[in-house]
């Protein structure tokens, strides 16, 4: 027998096998002890109490102990199935999650080998009571696409894991209140940054963001989560977090998430979270967010000249790019992305980011 199997038997139990053996009816001893303690009792209307275990220590000449001592055995035993139980459930949702995210996201310590200690561990940062919070729809989510699509439970889990993990280390960042002047004027500068290699401006980029109101969170891309980023207003603070996992270490992806993000902010979508997703689904709110990304990172009215003038050669591709002030990856990316040039074309000129 598993001895990890228990078994809860109520007094009840105890009770009818005493019965049994002295041949009695439940009917019979019912109008035998004549007690109501007893009677609601046996109708699960109350539990068993010292009223209760006197009568039946008089009927059995059993000890009232014996009964209380069984109750408290019973209660204790269930307590224990349920612990099991939900034991069970959170080690089925651990196993959801990639091991290799939580070592890169939370660091977690390595000489943590039981489920155990790796659950107690993951509640302890998310500040979370149990696992199973993350089986709920996120409250502070809010996307049409969401609302439309039927998620399994691995990617409710995996969405629910990335953004509360998100949003339990921004609260570790210290930003001013969100500042709409300075944040617009700060769009042109940022942008400039993709020139550089990202372990040179992170601190810049972090420290302009902060200034702005907005707080920076970079995570590890989570397979299957379905999951780009996300936009929070946090409305107590009055200053926003914006989310992005590290887009595949691709410097065009990385800046144009970015910016796909701030746009939400651009249009004061303040009402909920917002995620973006990497399906083709796209609302209202996401198709305008990619149009500020694209217009902000490339000035529109250049791009239009720049793809007029059909000449797709490295070279112009890169003047362009000098006089846009941007990574000549943007530019790559953004013309395999229009179909003027095929995905095959540049690659080698794309630069890829160690951002994690």
């Amino acid at each position: 027998m598993d001895k990890n199997v228990v078994n809860a038997f109520s007094p009840k139990v105890y009770i009818f096998d005493a019965l049994n053996s002295l041949n009695k009816s439940l009917d019979e001893f019912i109008k035998e002890i004549n007690d109501k303690e007893v009677i609601l009792y046996l109708k699960d209307k109350i539990k068993m109490n010292e009223k209760v275990s006197k009568a039946l220590e008089n009927y059995f000449n059993v000890s009232s102990d014996f009964w209380l001592n069984l109750e408290k055995r019973y209660e204790d035993d269930l307590k224990l199935i349920k612990e099991n139980k939900l034991k069970e459930k959170e080690e089925k949702i651990l196993s959801l999650i990639p091991r290799s995210f939580l070592n890169e996201s939370i660091l977690l310590d390595k000489k943590l080998l039981t489920k155990e200690e790796i659950i107690k561990t993951l509640k302890e940062k998310l500040k979370l009571n149990s696992l199973i919070e993350l089986l709920r729809f996120n409250k502070y989510v809010f996307n049409k696409t969401h609302f439309n699509k039927k998620e399994g439970a691995k990617e409710k889990v995996l969405k629910n894991i990335w953004i509360t993990l998100a949003i339990e280390l921004s609260k570790e960042i210290e930003v001013k209140e969100f500042n709409e002047k300075v944040f617009k004027t700060s769009l042109k500068f940022l942008k400039s940054l993709s020139l550089y290699t990202f372990k040179d401006v992170r601190k810049t980029l972090e420290s302009t963001l902060n200034e702005c109101g907005i707080k920076l969170v970079i995570l590890p891309y989570l397979n299957g989560s379905n999951l780009r980023g996300f936009t929070r207003f946090n409305k107590e603070e009055n200053n926003y977090l914006v989310a992005i996992n590290d887009c595949g270490k691709d410097l065009d992806k990385f800046w144009f998430t970015l910016f796909h993000e701030l746009g939400h902010i651009y249009y004061k979508d303040n009402e909920h979270l917002k995620m973006s997703l990497e399906d083709n689904s796209l609302d209202e709110d996401e198709i305008k967010a990619n149009e500020f990304a694209e217009n902000s990172l490339i000035d529109k009215e250049h791009y239009l000249e720049f793809i007029l003038n059909n000449n797709f050669s490295i070279r112009a591709i890169k003047d362009f790019a000098l006089k846009e002030e941007i990574d000549v990856s943007l530019v790559i990316g953004r013309l395999q992305k229009d179909k003027f040039i095929p995905w095959s074309y540049y690659n080698k000129y794309k630069k890829k980011y160690l951002i994690l």
